[in-house]
Formats: structure tokens, C-alpha cells, sequence
């Protein structure tokens, strides 16, 4: 645990907690605990808390932390809810309307390479085996027969 502080206008310092995750050395930090007339005050301030309310202040910042990650989250969401629905008016392709579904569905800002390719493959795959490539490489196929034709005669 970590004890920090700020000073504030009029005089004032904030101070707050920071947890460290031991695992990963993540660190979640409580919203403003106290304020006080100085740094100093700021530490005797944290020499009196009690194991009570230090379990308190751990529950106030994993909340504080699940709160920011949702509204990260939601507006993630907003923005590629944003994007796709200018897509349709931006002309872009079906590959790129496809990637920004993927954002959309899985509500993240961020998303694996790989994760990506993998679910494109998926999706042109159960186009041809629906008989969709087949179909949309007809008229290429057709167009190359006839400037053969064409061309040998």
C-alpha cells in the first residue's frame, strides 16, 4: 500500500491510497480520502488508519476501478456504434464493416490481431462454403475466358 498526495489551491493537500496487486503489480487507487493543511499532515493522517479502514479504502478503490473500466468500456462501444453507422454512408468496404462489428460485439477498444483474422477467415469461409466465392469469381473468370477468345483469334 501506498500513501500519495497533492496540493491543492488555498493551501490544502489531498491525499489517497494505492493498492498493489502482488501477482502483477497492478495498482488501484481510492478516490481523495483526506485533506489536510500539509504534506506532513497528509502522512499522519495515514499513520492512524486501521485495518477496518483500510479494508474500506481497498473496497472503495476496486470499485473505483470497475466503475472507470465500464465507462472505458461503454464509451468504446459508443465510438464504434458511431463508426459503424457511418460506415454504411463512407463507403467502406465489407471487410472494413466487418472489423468494426467485431469492436462493436466484443465492447473493447482493442482487440488481438489475431483474434481479428481468425474471424474474418471464419466469415469468408462460410461465405464459400455457402457457394458465395463461387459466385462472386464467376464474372472474373468468365470476363479472363472471353479476352483469351479474344486475344488467340
Amino acid at each position: 500500500m501506498f500513501v500519495q498526495g497533492r496540493s491543492r489551491p488555498q493551501d490544502a493537500w489531498e491525499g489517497w491510497l494505492v493498492f498493489e496487486r502482488q501477482r502483477d503489480a497492478r495498482r488501484f487507487s481510492t478516490p481523495a480520502e483526506t485533506t489536510q493543511p500539509d504534506a506532513p499532515a497528509v502522512l499522519y493522517w495515514a499513520s492512524g488508519l486501521s485495518a477496518v479502514y483500510l479494508e474500506g479504502a481497498l473496497e472503495r478503490a476496486f470499485v473505483r476501478e470497475h466503475r472507470a473500466a465500464i465507462d472505458r468500456r461503454g464509451a468504446a462501444a459508443r465510438r464504434v456504434t458511431v463508426l459503424t453507422q457511418s460506415s454504411e454512408r463512407a463507403g467502406l468496404t465489407e471487410i472494413e464493416r466487418h472489423v468494426l462489428a467485431l469492436f462493436q460485439n466484443f465492447r473493447l477498444t482493442r482487440l488481438l490481431t489475431e483474434r481479428v483474422l481468425d474471424s474474418i477467415a471464419v466469415r469468408v469461409a462460410r461465405r464459400h462454403a455457402r457457394g458465395g466465392g463461387a459466385r462472386a469469381q464467376a464474372p472474373s473468370r468468365a470476363a479472363n475466358e472471353e479476352r483469351k477468345k479474344t486475344c488467340s483469334v
